[in-house]
C-alpha cells in the first residue's frame, strides 16, 4: 500500500467538497432535473422546499438528505 502526501491546501478543498450547507442555494429547474428518476421516498423532500427569487431565479435550499442523495455516496 501506498503512502500519498498531500498540502493542507489540498486537504481543505477536499473536506469543504463534501460538506453539507444548509444555507447554500441551489437552482429549483435543477435539483428537479435530477430528481426526475429518484426514488419516489426522495422525491417527497423536493415538494417542500422553500423557493427563494434572486435576480429573477427560483433558488431552494434542500436538506441534507437530498444533498447526500444528489452529490454524497448514496
Amino acid at each position: 500500500m501506498k503512502n500519498i502526501i498531500i498540502t493542507e491546501e489540498q486537504l481543505k478543498i477536499i473536506v469543504e467538497s463534501e460538506y453539507y450547507n444548509s444555507e447554500k442555494l441551489y437552482a429549483k429547474s435543477y435539483i428537479q432535473d435530477r430528481l426526475k428518476k429518484a426514488p419516489r421516498y426522495i422525491k417527497k423532500y423536493a415538494t417542500d422546499l422553500e423557493e427563494i427569487e434572486k435576480d429573477g431565479k427560483i433558488f431552494v435550499k434542500i436538506p441534507q438528505v437530498l444533498y447526500q442523495y444528489l452529490f454524497g455516496s448514496f
